[in-house]
Parts: structure tokens; sequence; C-alpha cells
């Protein structure tokens, strides 16, 4: 079968690789649609784990079940999340799902921009998800980046009426702007990217004020729009602690700055923990996302409750990957996907 393997941030291709065969409890899925996610493009996260198949955002069809697997047949149109937790550990116990040992030990094989995807049992008892007649593979596709802003939004403790600011405009910034404005209810929301084309996306999908972060102090001109308080929370969906600096400056005393995207290994920051004890503003993070995260994202997007049809920006065959994630990496649009059908 044919697979997207990257090599290195310069050697991503569509080749030949061997078949999975499924096991007992297990389904074998077609792939139809995979997104890129931002993580993909990360290439120090990814220095470890070559020449690997990249994707996790997938939908496809069943044409296979292993011994045992009952509530999904052959022809099934179904969305698959890549981990599960074991749902009864410490950590499961806690709802901290993703740090559960057996999280990233059950997975997709050999991952999502594959003509055929074996999804282990532990994902299929818990994490795989039955496509309405109205939803498309395009639209389902999105359900797993929209968890993890579920869950990073949830984190936030935003209410009906709180101000938000989001820094990068990208899908799960677009994302987060939408959740707060159509989920949460936020009164105010501001958008911050250096890219014209991403700004405008942001006031397209609900951003009230829109900045570049070239041309203004970002801490300053949020603190301008709030009568000098700052806002209530502020998500930092860029790659870069200089982002985390902006935003502990931006929010006001009392609030959250939530760590969206991953900085890299060497990036550090130095933080005053004096401000911090005195101002009460807090850092926290939210990485990856659950079952449970899932599955509300899920039903959100089949119930049509957000309007996703201009977040899919590019769409390219598995045999020209290495053009989906050069238009990814350019940023012209927002979600890119790799389809096989």
């Amino acid at each position: 079968m044919k697979a997207v393997v990257y090599y290195d941030e310069n050697s991503i291709r569509c080749e030949d690789v061997e078949t999975p065969k499924i096991k007992e409890g297990e389904i074998l899925v077609r792939m139809k649609v995979c997104g890129i996610c931002g993580g993909d493009l990360m290439h120090w996260y990814r220095t470890s784990a070559q020449p690997v198949v990249l994707g996790h955002e997938i939908t496809g069809e069943i044409v296979e079940t292993g011994n045992g697997v009952a509530k999904f047949k052959p022809g099934d149109r179904v969305c698959v999340h890549h981990h599960v937790a074991c749902l009864s550990c410490r950590f499961c116990n806690h709802g901290d799902y993703i740090h559960c040992d057996q999280y990233k030990k059950n997975r997709i094989y050999p991952g999502g921009m594959a003509e055929y995807i074996r999804v282990s049992a532990p994902i299929v008892r818990s994490d795989v998800h039955l496509l309405p007649d109205s939803l498309s593979y395009e639209h389902a596709s999105l359900s797993e980046p929209l968890a993890c802003c579920i869950k990073g939004m949830d984190r936030t403790n935003l209410a009906p009426g709180d101000s938000v600011a989001v820094i990068g405009a990208g899908t799960v910034g677009i994302m987060n702007i939408l959740l707060a404005k159509k989920i949460k209810g936020a009164s105010f929301v501001i958008a911050s990217d250096v890219l014209e084309n991403r700004r405008q996306y942001a006031k397209r999908f609900g951003a009230d004020l829109v900045l570049d972060p070239t041309e203004v102090n970002f801490a300053e001109a949020v603190k301008e729009a709030t009568g000098g308080i700052g806002v209530d929370a502020v998500i930092v969906a860029v790659s870069n602690s200089n982002a985390i600096l902006q935003g502990l400056n931006a929010v006001r005393n009392g609030g959250v700055v939530l760590i969206f995207a991953p900085p890299a290994p060497d990036d550090e920051m130095t933080v005053s923990t004096n401000m911090l004890f005195f101002t009460e503003k807090r850092i926290v993070s939210s990485y990856n996302s659950s079952h449970v995260d899932m599955h509300r994202a899920f039903t959100l997007i089949a119930s049509k409750t957000l309007d996703l049809d201009a977040m899919i920006t590019h769409k390219f065959p598995m045999q020209k990957a290495a053009e989906a994630f050069s238009a990814a990496q350019g940023r012209d649009g927002l979600k890119v996907l790799v389809t096989n059908q």
C-alpha cells in the first residue's frame, strides 16, 4: 500500500509500505482524509522518530473487522482518534488521561497518512466514531484538533461575558476564537498574528479586534482595548516563549495564560515569581486530548454547531504529500488535508 513517509524536513515521500494485518478486537480502516497538524511541521519534534508515517487527524471507511468487534462493520464511515487511555489508572481517575501509560502505547499503525490503518483494540472500544450521512470526511477530520482546543479552553475557565486574546491565528487559533465566541460566550475576542491573511481569517471567524504584533505593542494594545485591565485569558497558539511573556503582560490580575503550542526544548523564559505571587496570574498548559474531548468535538461538528467550511483551504492527494506539507508550512491558508479518495 502507499503511505506518506517523513524522513526529514526536506524529504517527505509517498512510497510503498507493508499493509498492516489486524488482530483480535482491531479494525482496518481505509483512510479517506487526514489533516496536517501543526505538530507535523515541527521538525525538532520529529527528529527522534524518523522515518515515520505521520498523521493523526483521520477519517475513513472500515474494510475489515477483527474477531470480537461487534459495534462496527465493513463499510462504516468513521472518525478515529489516535490514542486512548486505560481509563482506570491514577492518571485516568484524575482526568489526566494523556499521562496514562497506555495512552501512547496503543495507537494507529503505521500512521494516519496511509492507505490502510490498523486501529488498536483499546481505541476501537473507546474512541472510534460513526459518521452520520450528513457529515463529510473532510469536516469530521477536524474533530481531533477541535478536541485539543476544547480541552485547552476548559483550562482557561472562560465564562460568558469574559474577554480573551488569542496569539496566533492558524487553524487552532481560529478554532479557539470560534469556541470562545460560540460556545463559551466570550464578549470580546482579540486575535494577534504577523500574517495579514490570518488576521483576515480571525475577523471572518469572529474576532472583535485583530492586531499585528510587528506594528503595535501587543500588551499595551490589549490593555487599551480593555480599559487598562487586560483580558481574562490569553491563549498562546504559537510555539515560542516570547509570546507567553506577551500573554503574561496582557492578561489581567487573576487571569490565565494558556500555553497551547509547544516551544522547542531549548526555548526558555524568565518570569518574576514575585509578580506571579502578587498578581495571581496563572500559567497553564494543554497538550493533546482525550476520548472525552474527542466525543465533545465530534458531537459539535456532527451537529453543525460551528461553521467550519472556510477552515479547510487546501486538499492534496497522497501522491502530492510533499506539496501538501509545503502548503501547510507556507501558511497561505488554514487547514491542509491529505486525501485518499
